[in-house]
């Protein structure tokens, strides 16, 4: 039950980022944060809660701008549309597409690696962690190429 009502509140918090009181930061923010709390993609989250994952997206696109360049792209006479549609067009890679998955397994292939290079310890572990940084990059590869077919 208790959840129930943790889901119906975050459920009615996230409906509100429709309003335009909160900036295009501030949302993308947000959002990014409960994605990265709940370790969900963002079509689980659209699902969720009945909002386009494309809807979602575009909110991310924000994460792509610093507040220093909204303000000079401001300064030059742009709106947020505007703004929005050199977001769209841009080929950068967003962090919106680096899903929760990919940074764990990247933290724990970098944790691997650091605890290989502060020896003393068994050659046997020495192989297990050489195994072990080896199968997490194959699982990454795997994840990739699935939603490469998506």
């Amino acid at each position: 039950m208790k959840r129930m009502a943790t889901d119906k509140l975050i459920y009615n918090y996230i409906v509100d980022l429709r309003k335009k009181e909160l900036s295009n930061f501030e949302r993308a923010k947000i959002i990014r944060q409960y994605l990265d709390d709940e370790h969900i993609s963002m079509r689980e989250m659209a699902r969720r809660f009945d909002i386009a994952r494309s809807t979602i997206d575009d909110w991310l696109r924000w994460e792509n701008l610093s507040e220093t360049e909204y303000e000079e792209m401001k300064k030059e006479g742009l709106n947020d549309t505007e703004i929005y549609r050199k977001l769209r067009m841009s080929d950068e890679p967003r962090p919106a597409t680096i899903k929760p998955i990919d940074a764990e397994l990247t933290r724990f292939i970098e944790r691997f690696k650091i605890f290989k290079l502060n020896p003393p310890y068994s050659d046997n572990t020495s192989i297990l962690l050489d195994d072990t940084i080896k199968l997490l990059k194959i699982i990454k590869d795997n994840i990739e190429k699935r939603r490469e077919k998506e």
